[in-house]
Order: structure tokens, then sequence, then C-alpha cells
């Protein structure tokens, strides 16, 4: 799961995770994030999404992560923005209009490429890495805790179903080992659970007998104990 299997998967048109609308629980629960005009969210994996360009369209800067340069491309030429392309570090920044989107490894982004954000959106990208490894689960939160302070808010969105009927990507993310990782520091909230399998016949050929999409919203603390603990409790 390194960026070249993602920028490979981009080249041969393998983007099955792609949606043509925009995620109606987005749409219903982004007031919980309580942004105002201007201010930053993140985006990460967020390959050509639709939702930045929702997002953008209520008034806040979109800075995004995405391995592949032509997924990238094909964003901006969807919204026809002629985006300006800067080194940055061992990234490649796109620019153009709300939208600042990182070329390059997730885990390579720096805390002040990502300066001023104030909330995460994450529709696809926990659910996009296996459990473990250099870009695992794991990794990818250590990496978030390192990019991001306390006060920011986070609306992740899901999948939970018996991995062994599939492979992954996406992979199941249920809501226990969400606990598992976010309650060292986060106030969780459940908002939505929905079984939807039949609206995706798609995950049913490939061998599932259920799927469930669940959301929250994350809102990060410093806990009490963390002086005493450099790590966050492993699920």
């Amino acid at each position: 799961m390194d960026p070249e299997f993602w920028k490979q998967r981009w080249r041969d048109g393998q983007t099955g995770w792609h949606q043509d609308d925009v995620h109606p629980g987005l749409i219903r629960f982004f007031p919980r994030l309580e942004l105002n005009t201007g201010d930053r969210i993140f985006v990460p994996l967020c390959g050509k999404s639709l939702d930045m360009v929702w997002l953008a369209e209520q008034g806040v800067q979109v800075i995004g992560n995405e391995a592949s340069d032509h997924a990238i491309a094909a964003f901006f030429d969807l919204v026809e923005l002629m985006p300006e392309k800067t080194p940055d570090s061992e990234l490649v920044r796109w620019q153009a209009g709300p939208y600042t989107l990182y070329e390059g490894d997730y885990f390579a982004l720096k805390p002040e490429q990502v300066k001023g954000v104030t909330a995460v959106y994450d529709r696809a990208s926990l659910i996009a890495l296996p459990k473990e490894g250099a870009h695992g689960r794991k990794a990818y939160m250590r990496q978030m805790r390192a990019l991001f302070g306390v006060d920011v808010k986070t609306l992740l969105i899901t999948l939970d179903y018996e991995q062994s009927q599939m492979d992954g990507p996406p992979f199941s993310v249920g809501y226990e080992e969400v606990i598992w990782q976010y309650a060292f520091d986060h106030i969780i909230e459940f908002l939505s659970e929905e079984k939807i399998l039949d609206k995706e016949p798609r995950f049913r050929e490939r061998g599932l007998s259920r799927l469930t999409e669940w959301i929250f919203m994350m809102s990060r603390y410093e806990p009490a104990y963390a002086a005493f603990s450099d790590c966050p409790q492993d699920f």
C-alpha cells in the first residue's frame, strides 16, 4: 500500500473508490465541524474527489494530499483551474483558487504544510490502508497526530464488514477499532450507522454478506495523562 500502488491504480483506471456524487454524510454533518469562511480543512488521500468541490463551495480552503499526479491533474481539469506547481520539501504543491493539493507520500507531509488546518475530512483514507506496516493504519494515525494539535475536529467515514470475506482495499474498520485508536486523545461521537450492502452491489459480488457505513466526529484534546506517555494507546 505504498504510494506507487496508488499511482499505478490511477494510471490503470482502477479507481472504484471514486464517487461521482458528493457524499451525503459530508453534506449532512458538515455543520458539526463548525468551520467559518476561510478556514482550512485537510483531505488526506484526496484523489479527485468531488467532495473537495463541495467543501470549497461552503467557503473553506481545501488542503489535500494525493500520491498520484494523474489524479491531481484530473481534479484541476474538472474544476477548470490552472494550478501553480511548486516543489515543497519532498512533495509538490499544486495551488489554484481555494485548493492546495500536495502531490506525494502522505507520510512525507510536514506540520508547516498543513499549518492553520482546524478540521480533517477522512472519507476513504483510513479504510484504504491495512492495519499494520509502514503505510498502515497505525502509522497513518501516528502521522496524523504529528501533523495536527488539539482542537482539530475529524469527520471520519468508515466501512465495516467481515474482513475474511474480501481483501482490501477498502479495508474493514469497525467502531471497535475507531474507539481503540482515537479514544486516547479524542472525544468520539457516533453520528450515523447505515447498512449499505443493497446500495453497493459490487461489494456483494466480491463476497460480502454485510456492509455497514459508520460516520464519526472526533474532537482532539490533550489527555491529562499525556505527560506520562508519548505514545497513543494501540488497538
